[in-house]
């Protein structure tokens, strides 16, 4: 197969009108087009740009961020879970002794922390445009004595 120039066509693009060639005899046919003839020449990276310049595009900042975040959020429960628990003896002298239930204060401590969430809703939070006000707020503002 030749080119409009006359010179010799490459190999893909003798591959890509045979293709095309073949695809419009199987509609004329009436049979469907398999996926590996659909996706053949679908160019997953555009020619010039790199997976980089993809992925790292502005819109896609917010999406880095949040799954940073709930990793963070995550990984810091699991640890705390882990190294706070009561009920978890990763040492051998914890695990050989009967009743370890409480055995230090920092871990009893830790696993009754909550991550500082048991006063959160204790308190007025404001983050605009959402405004929290603790029930004994909201109790005191309506209260008639």
């Amino acid at each position: 197969m030749r080119l409009a120039k006359g010179g010799p066509s490459p190999p893909y693009q003798s591959n890509r009108v045979a293709r095309a060639v073949k695809s419009s005899k199987q509609k004329a046919q009436g049979s469907s087009m398999g996926w590996e003839e659909a996706a053949a020449n679908f160019p997953e990276i555009p020619k010039g740009r790199s997976a980089r310049k993809i992925w790292m595009d502005a819109g896609t900042y917010p999406l880095f961020a949040v799954i940073g975040l709930a990793s963070a959020v995550c990984g810091g429960f699991l640890f705390k879970y882990f190294a706070g628990h009561t009920d978890i003896a990763l040492s051998r002298a914890v695990r050989a002794d009967h009743n370890h239930q409480g055995g230090t204060d920092g871990r009893v401590e830790s696993h009754n922390s909550r991550f500082g969430m048991r006063e959160m809703n204790k308190r007025t939070i404001t983050i605009f445009p959402f405004n929290w006000k603790p029930k004994s707020a909201i109790i005191e503002q309506h209260r008639s004595d």
